[in-house]
């Protein structure tokens, strides 16, 4: 199967409808951060990408369970909630228009549109309520952005087998407008579990049994703390100079 080419997005001419979008799902991303528990990393404000666009996933909203969709093949913000569901075209409008359009549309399928209304890390930044200038929307540039985060999080995704502990899925921050997938533990996986998603032989390694350790008895947490803690030492000298 021949490979999917990467689109061109350079950025000057989609600039304005890249700010229109930055600021669009600023606007969603904080009604996901204003009705979901707080995860570590803020990795609960973010959108993940698929195949038709991006996602907040689910949302606990009272009794209601939300998802906000940006539709970006048939260029709609799509918002459902349990067996209800509600939408309005992505166009040219402003950031205020964009903002009434969601509320009324999330209202209509039983959520509380209720967000903090003032976006972050843009410089002199303006109510989202406030700000009335028209903002273009390049259907075909949106596509082609669209066609790389595809892409990107297949990279990211496969990234993150080279990695044990604490991973995160490939996600798009709301703030920065950037695609992502972070490891705090920056830990390598061993070669054979890096191998594991394209061999189907593999096996679980084994572990070799230990001489039993001379000298006064150890509690087991204590014990478990120090084989964790050589485990971890071992796995950095022998593995991550080959790996990362």
């Amino acid at each position: 199967m021949a490979k999917e080419a990467w689109p061109a997005i350079p950025y000057p001419p989609w600039r304005e409808t890249c700010s229109a979008l930055h600021l669009w799902s600023q606007i969603v991303g904080k009604y996901r951060l204003a009705h979901t528990p707080w995860m570590n990393h803020s990795w609960h404000a973010t959108f993940y990408v698929t195949p038709r666009g991006l996602t907040t996933g689910s949302i606990p909203d009272g009794e209601h369970t939300v998802a906000v969709d940006f539709d970006f093949c048939e260029h709609r913000l799509v918002v459902r909630s349990d067996c209800a569901i509600s939408d309005f075209a992505l166009r040219a409008m402003s950031t205020a228009d964009f903002l009434r359009k969601t509320k009324d549309a999330l209202a209509a399928v039983g959520g509380t549109p209720s967000l903090h209304g003032i976006p972050n890390e843009i410089p002199d930044p303006i109510p989202f309520a406030k700000d009335r200038e028209l903002r273009p929307y390049d259907a075909q540039a949106v596509a082609r952005y669209h066609a790389a985060l595809r892409r990107i999080a297949r990279v990211f995704d496969l990234f993150r087998t080279s990695y044990v502990g604490k991973v995160s899925p490939a996600r798009l921050d709301t703030t920065r407008r950037s695609a992502n997938s972070s490891s705090p533990t920056r830990r390598c996986a061993p070669p054979a579990i890096r191998r594991a998603p394209c061999s189907a032989s593999y096996a679980r390694p084994t572990r070799r049994p230990r001489a039993a350790a001379a000298g006064p008895a150890r509690s087991s947490s204590a014990s478990s703390a120090a084989r964790s803690c050589r485990a971890r030492s071992r796995l950095h000298r022998e593995v991550e100079p080959r790996l990362c």
